[in-house]
């Protein structure tokens, strides 16, 4: 029974990341919030398969810890509207893809995508 809810967050998080790759350049920024189960998945996937530098943001410490641990170049605490603005500072102009997997995109931390960005939820 173990097998199956892994295989499916690994597969999820893995076809969002794939299906944004296109808008991901080099020096660019991928959002992950959430860095439970999906979101850890992302980040690994991010790291993988793009060019960017991968921000996770979580509320909880132990997943942030967790996330640095598997390679996120950038951890932020919490997810409200200063997120979105700690992200734009961060990247300038915002993330090339956002990557929520919490709440819709717009829901959780307007604004942290670049215009035209992609914002994928679960």
């Amino acid at each position: 029974m173990v097998a199956g809810p892994l295989t499916d967050a690994g597969a999820t998080s893995y076809h969002a990341v794939k299906r944004a790759l296109p808008r991901i350049h080099p020096g660019g920024t991928a959002v992950v919030i959430g860095a439970g189960g999906l979101g850890s998945f992302a980040v690994q996937h991010l790291l993988a398969l793009s060019p960017a530098r991968v921000v996770a943001v979580d509320p909880v410490p132990e997943r942030l810890a967790y996330a640095a641990e598997l390679g996120a170049h950038v951890t932020m605490a919490g997810v409200d509207r200063d997120t979105a603005g700690e992200i734009v500072a961060l990247t300038g102009d915002g993330a090339d893809a956002v990557f929520d997997f919490v709440a819709p995109v717009r829901r959780s931390v307007p604004g942290s995508g670049r215009p035209g960005g992609e914002g994928r939820s679960r």
